[in-house]
């Protein structure tokens, strides 16, 4: 599927050795996505303009801080949303370890929940959702267990998922891809929706753990 409709967002994460961290994210927006971001924003007051992204900065905790200008640029194809974050607590400390859960990821899990309570299950977006993360970690940190690869899973029909991994010196990089038709989805594809949501909802999947690296000789 191309991006004819969706939204592909970025988070560009420069974490601190105190768990602090400054998270720059852009989204992309295509399709029905680009029309309806393009007419919310035409029509924000200045006023109503800066809470709204203190209020996207509160999501990421209530101590953030935005950062800088926000840019709102819908005169070009695809519309682009820009703005950046300081997070003071963005990772927690738990013992010798940093821990902190990807931004927005749960939202991605939302697209893949198609209810129980429904009657009829069907997913509630259709079109292309991307999240992209490329996380700079703090100086002699590396993560407990993710390991790089490629993987792709999904429900022909109704949804496909695709997540990539990979690392490089001290950056991560990680991709989450949801390709999401319209329609009802029947009693299969249900099962097989199910079991996506339930693998993207363990918690090594949003939660990234780091352990300080253990220099020779040095105990911990």
């Amino acid at each position: 599927m191309a991006m004819g409709n969706g939204v592909r967002t970025r988070y560009s994460i420069a974490m601190h050795n105190d768990g602090g961290a400054r998270v720059a994210v852009t989204v992309r927006c295509f399709g029905k996505i680009y029309e309806t971001e393009n007419k919310r924003f035409s029509g924000m007051t200045p006023e109503f303009f800066r809470r709204h992204f203190e209020k996207l900065a509160s999501k990421l905790s209530p101590e953030a801080t935005i950062f800088g200008k926000p840019e709102v640029d819908f005169s070009k194809y695809p519309g682009i949303v820009s703005y950046t974050v300081d997070v003071p607590d963005f990772a927690s400390p738990i013992g010798k370890y940093l821990s902190f859960d990807l931004p927005g990821y749960r939202e991605l899990l939302k697209i893949v929940d198609v209810g129980e309570e429904r009657k009829t299950p069907y997913v509630n977006f259709v079109g292309d959702v991307r999240l992209e993360y490329e996380i700079i970690l703090p100086e002699n940190h590396r993560p407990t267990t993710r390991a790089d690869g490629r993987r792709t899973m999904g429900a022909p029909g109704a949804i496909i998922y695709t997540g990539k991994s990979r690392s490089f010196g001290n950056r991560i990089y990680i991709g989450h891809q949801l390709l999401c038709y319209p329609g009802i989805i029947d009693s299969s594809e249900s099962v097989a929706v199910d079991d996506i949501h339930r693998r993207l909802n363990r918690l090594h999947e949003w939660r990234i753990v780091l352990e300080p690296i253990r220099e020779k000789g040095e105990n911990l």
